[in-house]
């Protein structure tokens, strides 16, 4: 798939450039981030095995090789890799071993093979796609870009904050638009970061609706004051019911207020998180 293809261009380019530090950033960040492939996760993992032993990080190695080892004995040349980390030396003295230098070149040599993916990396031809579309090659290592990567809990809830104060108002839009309701008004919060906006139903006009945007991080919390706040406004406008939004969870207090106030509805961080990734997909195209 299209992550795998750019995942393997930008580690091929390091075997080419022979960056082994830059290619053990790059996937060790990936595995902390929890955004290998998950299908090929163990393969990947096997790669950034390879890169400790080639740069002779002993340590690192055998951290990562038991938590690759498993009882399938032939998987790649684990068992020769099991003797370089025991005798943290790339050349011991054994039997029938196979040279470490073979294993690091069969598997970076076939990162990107002699096909179509590889004719379109650009390394074939005079063109090709650009790195810089699927990378944020500002970034020590580069990151995937957001469109074309995971976007994680965390990662959303610094996005609530970062955004600029234009693309948070059109994400917002979107998500008060996705509800099915008409374009909003922007009300007085009474918060510093609590976005208001007020609408109607598209369907249904007598249907008044508030979305109030939280713009914290994931790692904070809605209290049961902001709760009564939104009561306060909700009665003050006259609207029919709340949504929420936020990649913040609830107090105690907050979420025993929630769950009796059937007019206001929390908007999932599963659902936040999407909607957001969807924005930001749609906002690069």
């Amino acid at each position: 798939n299209s992550k795998e293809l750019l995942l393997n261009t930008y580690l091929y380019q390091c075997a080419q450039a022979k960056a082994w530090r830059e290619a053990i950033a790059f996937l060790a960040k990936w595995q902390g981030d929890g955004s290998l492939p998950s299908e090929r996760r163990r393969d990947y993992l096997y790669l950034l095995l390879l890169l400790y032993l080639h740069e002779e990080m002993f340590l690192e190695a055998s951290r990562l090789f038991r938590e690759i080892d498993t009882d399938d004995a032939e998987y790649k040349d684990m068992r020769h890799l099991k003797v370089f980390i025991d005798q943290i030396e790339l050349k011991p003295h054994a039997d029938n071993l196979k040279p470490f230098d073979a294993i690091f070149e069969e598997n970076f040599s076939a990162l990107v093979k002699v096909d179509t993916p590889y004719t379109l990396s650009g390394f074939r031809r005079n063109r090709g796609i650009s790195l810089n579309k699927f990378f944020d090659m500002s970034r020590t290592p580069p990151e995937l870009r957001l469109e074309y990567g995971i976007l994680t809990a965390q990662k959303s809830g610094e996005l609530f904050v970062q955004m600029s104060t234009e693309d948070f108002q059109r994400f917002a839009l979107s998500v008060i638009m996705g509800y099915g309701y008409n374009e909003p008004v922007k009300e007085a919060s009474g918060e510093r970061d609590l976005l208001l906006y007020s609408t109607i139903a598209a369907k249904n006009k007598s249907i008044r609706a508030l979305f109030a945007f939280y713009r914290v991080r994931s790692d904070s919390h809605i209290s049961d004051i902001s709760i009564r706040n939104l009561q306060t406004k909700m009665h003050q406008l006259k609207a029919d019911k709340t949504y929420i939004v936020s990649p913040a969870e609830f107090t105690e207090g907050a979420n025993a207020l929630v769950a009796v106030e059937t007019s206001i509805q929390a908007v999932t961080s599963e659902k936040v998180i999407k909607s957001l990734h969807d924005f930001i997909k749609t906002a690069a195209r």
